[in-house]
């Protein structure tokens, strides 16, 4: 059997800000705006 696999690569602006994203150098403050930012983001 044969076993095909297609990748379907999406992007979008909040996956884009997303995997830039430094997690390990924020601050709670810093990552509670992110996290807003990437909400906004996701809805435009």
């Amino acid at each position: 059997m044969i076993e095909t696999v297609i990748e379907v690569e999406k992007s979008s602006p909040a996956l884009d800000a997303l995997s830039v994203l430094d997690v390990d150098n924020l601050t709670p403050r810093e990552a509670l705006a992110q996290l807003y930012q990437l909400k906004d983001l996701l809805k435009s």
